[in-house]
């Protein structure tokens, strides 16, 4: 008889409802209604930041759309961000220690603090005994190479001792398989479209038969783009350009030997060039198909001293630059402030809305695009309010209305959405996933940055490029969800990548990626 064992793993559900989590969620367990398993295990990491909210609204999903199949949950690391919630969360992911049939059994260990407690492994001990000869799983969040040394040896005892024929584990956002003594361990890469690695985030599904336990993946289909139609592909692919960065002579050459229609660059590096020379590259591009434009404008800070703000020389220069140049569109990072310095009645607020507001007039009388772009903190930024303005959704928000009441009514102001700051912003990542992102600030993009975020062993850095839809910290599945179903404005997207010897082979790539059925 086949016995079939659903794992759900790493949802990461946001206290925001209208997510890509939410609707990969939704999506899981109306298949798994459909076609029930045996048993559907919740393997940690339901909630993003460990909130009651977020928790009670996967309580409500489960509910609602989890019918005709039973279900264990055991929590992960991230459903304990919040310890004055944990209680609530609790309650919320209250489950059974294992469950069983004709034959088999599954048992949870508990490891969302990162260890094992006294208490989880006497349950677990308590379930495995009760089981005879019988086909035991075991489920747990954290793998069992992560586990502290104490964990590792008491858990290899256990799998020598009692009939575990496999081990599923999670929390890494990525499959792997191997073996703890003889026993199978497979990890999943879970169902988040934000961090699912090496694949689309999926159900896995375990399946006992003749031949073992076989594993097979239920891919969440609307986060893949070959399930779109030719024409929105090429869609796409027409709104996907390329930052300069500081190449602008190299980069409009080589976006007009692709023929990239949209590019961006940056003030600070194409003003320092030969206006000739910048004005015969970008003739070439546009011969060849060049169609929108974006100017990165050089950063504005307050001085605190002179109650000023600071970098208006150089702002004045780019905006001559756009305005030679015929550009669509704007990139402007937040104000350079503090929290405290922008909220209403703070000493930076009144100045850089004047200031801007004066500027920016004559641009968007002309018709361009003005995008204000989120920022990220700093490894060890205080995130109090004297923390730098604009990381998170509301920030960027509160600044682009200002804007737009100061701005004439047909400006097109909205919000630049660098999805690369929002993933490597410290701890507010967690409370604002890209998800979190694209359902609040969706409707007012202007424009987009795409770069790839990557742990280097010492530091998260940002501007790498990506070699794939899937990792390794942005998945692009969230992203390819939102655009699809209207969450997000399509609106024109540049990869910002630092090194152009890995930049355009990246474009190349994720082009043919978005293309290829």
């Amino acid at each position: 008889m086949s016995i079939t064992i659903a794992i759900i793993a790493d949802v990461h559900l946001p206290d925001v409802g209208g997510t890509a989590q939410e609707a990969a969620l939704v999506w899981a367990l109306d298949s798994l209604a459909r076609q029930p398993p045996d048993l559907v295990v919740f393997a940690g990491d339901m909630t993003a930041a460990g909130t009651s909210g977020s928790a009670r609204r996967f309580r409500d999903i489960v509910d609602r759309y989890g019918r005709g199949f039973r279900h264990l949950i055991t929590p992960g690391n991230s459903d304990r961000r919040k310890p004055s919630d944990w209680p609530d969360v609790q309650r919320c992911l209250a489950s059974a220690g294992s469950a069983n049939g004709p034959g088999w059994a599954v048992v949870l260990l508990d490891t969302s603090t990162g260890q094992t407690t006294e208490a989880g492994r006497r349950d677990v001990v308590r379930s495995l005994g009760s089981e005879s000869g019988g086909n035991v799983v075991l489920v747990t969040h954290v793998p069992p190479e992560q586990l502290p040394a104490a964990d590792r040896e008491w858990l290899g005892a256990v799998v020598k001792v009692h009939p575990i024929r496999l081990l599923i584990g999670a929390h890494h956002h990525r499959d792997a398989a191997g073996c703890l003594h003889a026993t199978p361990v497979h990890l999943v890469r879970g169902l988040d479209p934000d961090k699912a690695v090496g694949g689309p985030p999926s159900v896995t599904v375990f399946e006992d038969g003749a031949n073992g336990w076989e594993r097979r993946d239920w891919v969440f289909p609307h986060g893949i783009p070959q399930r779109w139609s030719e024409t929105d592909r090429r869609g796409f692919v027409d709104l996907l350009g390329f930052s300069c960065m500081q190449e602008t002579l190299l980069g409009l050459e080589e976006a007009r030997r692709r023929q990239i229609r949209v590019v961006e660059l940056r003030a600070d590096d194409a003003g320092t060039r030969s206006g000739a020379a910048v004005a015969e590259a970008l003739a070439a591009w546009r011969q060849a198909g060049g169609a929108h434009l974006s100017i990165h404008m050089p950063n504005l800070r307050w001085d605190r001293t002179q109650h000023a703000v600071q970098g208006v020389e150089g702002w004045r220069r780019a905006l001559d630059l756009a305005l030679v140049s015929e550009a669509s569109a704007l990139t402007i990072h937040v104000p350079g402030a503090s929290v405290r310095e922008m909220r209403a009645g703070g000493a930076a607020r009144e100045p850089f809305a004047a200031f801007l507001a004066e500027s920016l007039r004559v641009v968007a009388e002309k018709g361009m695009t003005i995008g204000f772009e989120n920022m990220h903190a700093a490894p060890g930024e205080s995130l109090d309010e004297n923390r730098s303005f604009g990381f998170t959704p509301a920030e960027c928000l509160d600044w682009v209305q200002c804007m737009r009441e100061r701005l004439p009514a047909a400006a097109r102001v909205g919000v630049h959405l660098d999805i690369g700051h929002a993933r490597n912003n410290g701890l507010l990542a967690t409370d604002f996933p890209l998800g979190s992102w694209y359902a609040l600030v969706g409707a007012t993009v202007t424009g987009y940055h795409l770069h790839q975020v990557v742990n280097d062993g010492t530091a998260v850095r940002n501007h790498r490029a990506f070699h794939g839809l899937h990792g390794p910290l942005i998945s692009l599945s969230s992203f390819l969800w939102a655009w699809e179903a209207g969450q997000l404005r399509r609106a024109p997207m540049c990869l910002e990548i630092r090194a152009p010897e890995t930049g355009w082979p990246a474009y190349e790539h994720l082009a043919a990626q978005i293309l290829t059925r």
